[in-house]
């Protein structure tokens, strides 16, 4: 994300409609929940699975989790519907889903998740000579597996089958599904590692609240203050009570600065981009990690 930004192009958090509804906080929290199973995972493979949660490539969208291990690439997308799926076919366009007595249409997630995984391979990880020395590792090929999971209020009459590369699951089966897809392939030791620290460099998108009701999800582009410029690379939380700017990196470094300058940030609202200008002395929470 670039710094440079023009005055004209910003706007006020106020302006912004936050995510409030009931099935958006639910959301949220099947996000969060899915994130800590997988924090968890990483825990208990210490040195060969490494997640890096909320990542939006540019130009590419958003990922709830990218998950670095020294066998495979996963990318794992956090899905709740709220109804039930008599029939999901993973390559059609469409899907229908039940709630109650009525069927909806809705884009298929799995579809979405392979397009952006194709765009992260074709636009960065084939383009980025920081990628070669990993490629190599993998023979020229680095393998990336998609995984869709569902929270529990989700429901099937058959779950689908997985393809060879894409996997259905639910939260009750995401940290087994990881694993296993993890065992599938033999593995290069450090090489999650590695990937992890060229993921981590990708803009990161985390949850905002303020004084508004709800939530906004957007990533950092900029944190200025009278006295510092505050690179946003490596931060996963700020909070500020409206005096002071606290900051924590993904290290576990944490810092203070006074907020006497505008915070900018990168929104993403019903998929459009905009910079927006947090003033002084508002109360605000911005987090990448889940609960």
């Amino acid at each position: 994300m670039t710094n440079n930004i023009n005055k004209v192009d910003l706007c006020s958090i106020d302006s912004l409609e936050f995510e409030d509804a009931p099935r958006e906080k639910k959301g949220a929290s099947t996000e969060d929940s899915g994130l800590k199973i997988l924090g968890d995972l990483a825990k208990k493979h210490k040195f060969g699975i490494h997640i890096v949660e909320r990542v939006a490539p540019t130009g590419v969208g958003e990922f709830d989790a990218i998950c670095c291990t020294d066998s495979v690439l996963i990318v794992v997308e956090l899905k709740r519907y709220g109804g039930n799926f008599a029939f999901f076919n993973l390559f059609d366009e469409k899907i229908c889903i039940q709630t109650g007595r009525t069927n909806k249409w809705i884009p298929n997630p799995v579809v979405k998740l392979q397009q952006k995984a194709e765009r992260m391979k074709k636009d960065l990880i084939d383009n980025d000579a920081a990628w070669v020395p990993v490629k190599r590792l993998y023979s020229g090929h680095i393998p990336i597996y998609k995984v869709i999971c569902f929270g529990p209020s989700t429901s099937f009459d058959t779950l689908p089958e997985s393809d060879r590369n894409t996997c259905i699951c639910t939260t009750r089966t995401l940290a087994r599904t990881i694993e296993d897809i993890y065992a599938s392939r033999v593995g290069v030791v450090g090489a999650g590692q590695q990937m992890a620290t060229l993921v981590s460099i990708w803009p990161r998108w985390g949850i905002l609240t303020t004084h508004k009701k709800g939530f906004l999800r957007c990533a950092l582009s900029k944190i200025s203050t009278s006295k510092w410029d505050l690179s946003p690379y490596g931060i996963e939380a700020l909070n500020s009570d409206g005096k002071q700017l606290e900051y924590q990196f993904n290290n576990g470094r944490k810092g203070k600065l006074p907020f006497d300058e505008n915070v900018l940030i990168k929104s993403y609202v019903n998929g459009k981009e905009k910079t927006v200008s947090i003033t002084p002395l508002m109360r605000f929470r911005w987090r990448i990690k889940g609960k």
